[in-house]
């Protein structure tokens, strides 16, 4: 046993035996001083034990001064642990095994809490949802709550530059124990800079079509059970548990965080949700082109986290009254309500306009809260082989290898291939909760994408706070009636202030690389079996009587009539 100058003392390498018999390491931290019993949280990670979380949380040994005995566990197939790895594939019996085991541990009250980031957030709930007796309470952080529909297809759409790199690095240990020096050297090189792999077909970047659990991803090996058995979302009714889940506004997987805190929220009044201003790593108060102020540190996180522990595993403290708490985005304040979208919130729509000319923010789209009775369609034409690239916005994991976070969108505003559509001024809005555009369109492509994107504009500046996308296929577009095809798409959850004489801003365009695949518009195979070649294609976006094209957002009203359960400033 080794002790660390803030006296807590490490247990390293211990065995903890899987039921099929399997080896895991872990390293086990106690507090030097502490009383006879202690509840033990649990950290189990594909990252590195040694490592834990500390991107975005802190050490282990900061939560073992708090009154825990925490254990951080390599997942199966990892680091030190033994066993093969396949994401996802062993989480949740490995998981539930591990609890019982820490409930066992040598001055342990036999209470257990589980914690972590990311996938070690997601690993969390797939434990959960088989029970373990000794299974108290769970902190999954940053982690969403489906693999389809948020990690690995949001909207229906691969989140390439996610997946692409993600892969890659979790390859890395792979191809390390296997001893694959080449494999390991061309992984490095796509983690290092993913640019030239992002450039290529998925199922062209040799380096991780070596990796199967990357084929099932991209879909090149099909899997249903596979992609059913790690789904949580559609059995988040069997979590029994008290549950915090944290999020961030640009972090990609935050709207699953949302999702599962609502459907948990409807069993019992234990559960609490807290989403901050970040992207997915690292939390700062200064993220893209955003100051936040001193109160958006991630170490609010920690202290959510401990203090919701302490409350459920040791009966110390007392929980917020409030089960959100939220990050203001331009306001820069956190508030509390009782439920998301805060109570009070109502929608509120803007109508799309132009006189046919809205492309670029030099053009002549509008917002407007009347709709237009007889405006001209705008056009853009997309070509695949100049793709809109991604400026800021919702992935993962680091600003180094991917865009994300708030951007000054002025460069991407400045394209003829994206629609722009401006409100006037307005008087001073809350947004909070999600939205989502209303928009006619017809293409002579034979595949398209279509993104949209909301922006609040100050003074110049254009800053993105919400995107949504969708993909339609050959055969969706060739139902196109003579009136255009409608299309909802959905605009993620945000919270944000858009302070008086700031605008709303819309983008429509027909891509955002790399953070989603280029649609080439000539479907998806040529009649050989090969990846169709790209082709530019135009759009018409139809505004008018008859397709009333808008935008709809959740406002909450301010001043007296806003409902006290639907914006209360706290601080943090």
């Amino acid at each position: 046993m080794s002790q660390s100058p803030n006296s807590v003392n490490v247990d390293q390498d211990v065995e903890v035996l899987m039921r099929d018999g399997c080896s895991l390491q872990a390293d086990v931290y106690r507090p030097a001083q502490a009383p006879e019993e202690l509840p033990v949280l649990v950290l189990r990670t594909p990252y590195d034990r040694r490592v834990t979380n500390q991107t975005v949380m802190a050490p282990a040994e900061w939560y073992a001064s708090q009154g825990f005995i925490v254990v951080c566990q390599d997942a199966r197939g990892r680091f030190a642990s033994d066993g093969e790895f396949d994401p996802f594939t062993n989480e949740a019996l490995d998981g539930h095994d591990t609890v019982e085991w820490a409930a066992r541990l040598g001055g342990s009250t036999g209470e257990v809490g589980l914690y972590g980031a990311s996938y070690a957030g997601y690993n969390q709930l797939l434990t959960a949802v088989t029970r373990p007796p000794s299974l108290k309470a769970i902190a999954p952080v940053i982690s969403g709550s489906d693999l389809a529909s948020e990690w690995i297809y949001p909207s229906g759409v691969l989140n390439l530059n996610f997946v692409v790199w993600w892969s890659a690095f979790l390859g890395l240990d792979m191809a390390k124990r296997s001893g694959d020096d080449e494999h390991f050297q061309a992984l490095a090189a796509i983690v290092a800079d993913p640019t030239a792999a992002l450039a290529l077909s998925p199922s062209a970047v040799e380096p991780l079509m070596k990796l199967p659990f990357y084929r099932r991803f991209i879909g090149a090996e099909v899997d249903d059970d596979w992609w059913s058995e790690n789904r949580v979302l559609s059995r988040i009714s069997s979590i029994d548990v008290p549950t915090i889940l944290v999020g961030g506004w640009y972090d990609v997987f935050n709207e699953g965080s949302i999702a599962a805190f609502r459907q948990l929220a409807e069993t019992s009044d234990e559960h609490r949700l807290l989403i901050g201003p970040w992207c997915h790593v690292p939390w700062s108060a200064y993220m893209g082109d955003l100051s936040y102020g001193g109160q958006a540190w991630g170490n609010v996180v920690d202290h959510a986290v401990a203090g919701f522990f302490r409350y459920h595993l040791k009966g110390e403290g007392k929980p917020s009254e409030s089960p959100v708490s939220y990050f203001t985005i331009f306001d820069n304040v956190w508030a509390e309500a009782d439920q998301w979208p805060p109570g009070g919130t109502i929608p509120r729509r803007w109508f799309l306009g132009s006189e046919g000319l809205a492309n670029s923010a030099g053009g002549d789209g509008t917002l407007t809260e009347e709709p237009s009775a007889g405006d001209s369609p705008d056009y853009f034409v997309y070509d695949p082989a100049g793709p809109v690239p991604s400026l800021g916005g919702f992935s993962c994991c680091f600003e180094e290898v991917a865009p994300l976070g708030p951007r000054d969108q002025r460069p991407i505003e400045a394209r003829r291939d994206v629609l722009v559509y401006t409100t006037e001024p307005l008087d001073e809005l809350l947004l909070a909760g999600p939205g989502y555009v209303d928009v006619w369109i017809s293409t002579r492509a034979v595949s398209a994408d279509y993104l949209v994107r909301l922006c609040v504009v100050e003074e110049e500046e254009s800053i993105n706070i919400s995107e949504g996308i969708v993909s339609l296929s050959e055969e969706e577009i060739a139902e196109t009636g003579d009136n255009g095809l409608q299309l909802r798409i959905s605009l993620r959850n945000i919270a944000a202030k858009v302070r008086t004489g700031s605008r709303l801003r819309l983008h429509i365009t027909g891509g955002s690389f790399p953070a989603f695949p280029i649609n080439p518009q000539t479907g998806g195979t040529s009649p050989d079996g090969q990846p169709s070649p790209p082709a530019p294609a135009s759009h018409t976006v139809y505004h008018d009587e008859t397709r009333p094209s808008h935008l709809e957002l959740t406002i909450l009203p301010i001043g007296d009539e806003a409902s006290n359960a639907g914006f209360r400033r706290i601080g943090i």
